[in-house]
């Protein structure tokens, strides 16, 4: 016969054995708690790792070994008991949920917050493929989120969750007052490019998103502001805005700014706008749904590939758009009372010293004038310079010299204001023909120079086509170029000693034989005519 346990002996065992549990290591209330993530599957800025209770709190810039923040000061925070990372400024790169689980992290957003990844990492926050869920939130208005992620050979995603085939897909929600941009851009010709890639995605409460996808050298397949498996749920009162028009370099990129291939429920919105590159190859929603038309507004212009859904009755904010001359000089009057599409204008800065108008910058990108922009908040147009190409020039013509054809003829072009040569070349030959390529605008001396020699200066000009300049030196005590010194050449230099017939310039310098200190006197002659008569030669 079996024996029977008394009720009251019953529960006795259950207490106790629900106190030994307790009691166990690792096997707290914490751990049991289904779907919160264990904080060393949470990480931060690229892989460091949350560990509890030693490191909780993180600050921007420290390493995987050391968290130095405190439950006071700290820029990211990951709380175990209910797995939430709060973000409190944080500023650093992808921030992931690992693990096997199907867990649930929370991201709660105070002030203003940044993930950037460029380079290897392709996703901003990512989870892991176990169908864990991601939430965005934040308990008051002004906490912002902003994700920048480039890449240059592979599919990006600002929040993935998770588009590698073999994972499943968790959830995205965005709440409360959550602020998120997102900006993802691929640089690969053929991997697609996502803001948001989930299960389900839903934006809901008072959140706001704004999310821009970039895919500029694609030349096939898919981008989209935000994809989901199943459904994706617009319930908010704040604004949204898709911008998924920089889609490649061809019609054959499918460019769309929401994408569900299950259902799309659109319940309300502050107001969306929705942009996309081609109408025949991308659509503004998939499904093509709309807002309820006897509450909404919904705008489809399919020829500028632009959409807009807003509350019937609303006054549309408008913003200002202003300009930053970067560095140039001069004023652009602010341009108000924007909503929507705006065209970029001419430039009306003066560039910098040496730099010519290149783009303008909006949001980190650039754009050419005469490009569209949507206009969605007060917005800043930066100008790009870039350095004025220089165009260059060939100065050539003949060098003629006497004396030894095989001895070089030396000729530098040394700029206005220097004394170093900026070009110099080599010719050998007594009627030789020279090349100066490659030479800037500007004024330069040219000098001549051989063994034996006068040194030649020439004024050169070079400013918009190519410069022609003959060249001629003779040799010391060679008044008249003849390549000869003879009694004719000590004639005239006697002349000149005597004052009776002055020399001047280069056939001064030649007859200065003698000292070479700018006079030219009787012992020059005497010197010339001793060459001439072949008693004493010059060289």
């Amino acid at each position: 016969m079996k024996a029977k346990v008394k009720p009251h002996k019953l529960l006795s065992l259950l207490l106790a054995l629900a106190l030994v549990v307790t009691l166990l290591p690792g096997m707290g209330m914490t751990a049991l708690a289904a779907g919160i993530p264990d904080p060393t599957f949470v990480s931060v800025d690229g892989g460091k790792g949350f560990a509890s209770p030693s490191k909780l709190y993180y600050k921007n810039g420290d390493t995987e070994d050391n968290f130095s923040g405190d439950d006071t000061s700290y820029n990211a925070a990951y709380d175990p008991a209910t797995g939430t990372l709060t973000l409190n400024d944080y500023d650093g790169g992808r921030i992931s949920l690992g693990g096997a689980a199907a867990d649930h992290l929370t991201i709660k957003l105070i002030g203003h917050n940044t993930v950037t990844v460029n380079g290897y990492e392709d996703v901003g926050i990512g989870a892991n493929g176990s169908g864990s869920n991601i939430t965005i939130t934040a308990d008051s208005s002004g906490s912002t989120l902003a994700i920048n992620v480039t890449a240059d050979s592979k599919t990006v995603a600002g929040i993935n969750n998770d588009f590698v085939d073999s994972a499943t897909s968790g959830n995205v929600t965005i709440k409360g007052y959550a602020d998120v941009t997102i900006t993802a851009t691929t640089n690969a010709t053929n991997k697609s490019c996502y803001g948001i890639y989930a299960d389900d995605v839903v934006i809901k409460d008072h959140a706001k998103v704004a999310i821009t996808v970039n895919a500029p050298s694609k030349t096939g397949g898919p981008i989209y502001g935000i994809f989901a498996k199943t459904n994706v749920t617009i319930d908010t009162d704040g604004e949204i805005t898709v911008d998924a028009s920089n889609a490649g370099t061809t019609d054959r990129v499918y460019s769309t700014g929401i994408n569900s291939k299950n259902t799309l429920t659109l319940t309300k919105v502050g107001k969306m706008t929705v942009k996309w590159k081609d109408k025949t190859f991308g659509a503004p929603l998939y499904p093509g749904v709309e807002f309820d038309s006897t509450a909404y507004d919904n705008i489809v212009d399919t020829t500028n590939c632009v959409a807009t859904y807003m509350p019937k009755g609303t006054t549309p904010t408008t913003y200002t758009v202003s300009f930053n001359a970067n560095g140039g000089s001069g004023t652009m009057a602010d341009v108000t009372d924007i909503s929507g599409e705006y065209t970029l204008p001419e430039n009306g800065f003066t560039a910098p010293g040496g730099k010519q108008f290149k783009a303008w910058s909006v949001g980190g990108v650039e754009k050419a004038v005469g490009d569209k922009i949507t206009v969605t908040a007060n917005t800043t147009v930066t100008a790009v310079w870039e350095d004025i190409p220089v165009v260059t020039y060939t100065v050539s013509g003949s060098a003629t010299s006497f004396g030894s054809d095989s001895e070089s003829v030396i000729l530098q072009l040394i700029a206005e204001g220097y004394s170093e040569a900026d070009y110099e070349v080599f010719v050998q030959g007594n009627s030789a023909n020279y090349s100066i390529a490659g030479v800037a605008p500007g004024t330069y001396t040219m000098k001549v120079m051989k063994n034996n020699h006068v040194t030649r200066e020439y004024t050169v000009t070079v400013s918009a086509e190519n410069v022609t300049q003959d060249v001629k030196i003779h040799l010391k005590g060679d008044i008249n170029g003849d390549g000869k010194v003879t009694t004719i050449d000590f004639v005239r230099v006697n002349s000149h000693a005597r004052g009776v017939t002055l020399l001047s310039g280069y056939e001064l310098k030649c007859a200065d034989v003698v000292g070479t200190d700018g006079k030219v006197t009787t012992a020059d002659a005497i010197r010339i005519n001793s060459h001439a008569k072949g008693t004493s030669l010059l060289w």
